[in-house]
């Protein structure tokens, strides 16, 4: 609670992060789990690490690095948001895979792999001109 989830939400670079730190007690829960001989492969308790919390951290991250190392407002393009909300199913939907097919004749790691290049993808989009323009400040950078 001292996150402070009620004003953090409306900042994306903010909540993005918060998120993604869920990943990694989430992914020790299930390593904890896999250890004491529970269905969770390790795999699974890999991917919370990598699919989650890693790649959702490193989304956040240069979002958040390339607006101020460019000199610009710490202001991500509003598509930005879904490009977090997309990384965190990805991460979320890769950790369920195994026992959503059970459930499911649709390829849930087909949506893993798919939300996380979408959220990259919109990265790329939205940050291409930030990265390749100069400093709107005219400092050197």
């Amino acid at each position: 609670m001292r996150w402070r989830p009620q004003v953090t939400f409306s900042t994306p670079l903010v909540w993005s992060l918060h998120a993604a730190y869920w990943f990694i007690p989430v992914s020790f829960t299930l390593f904890t789990l896999h250890y004491l001989g529970i269905n969770i492969s390790s795999s699974t308790a890999l991917h919370g690490l990598t699919a989650g919390a890693i790649s959702s951290i490193i989304l956040a991250m240069i979002a958040r690095i390339a607006l101020g190392h460019s000199g610009r407002a710490l202001i991500p393009h509003t598509a930005m948001k879904y490009a977090f909300a997309f990384i965190i199913l990805a991460g979320i939907s890769r950790v369920c895979a195994q026992h959503l097919q059970i459930y499911s004749t649709f390829n849930v790691y087909i949506l893993a792999a798919g939300t996380w290049i979408l959220a990259y993808t919109i990265y790329l989009i939205c940050y291409w001109r930030v990265l390749t323009s100069p400093r709107p400040d005219g400092r050197p950078g």
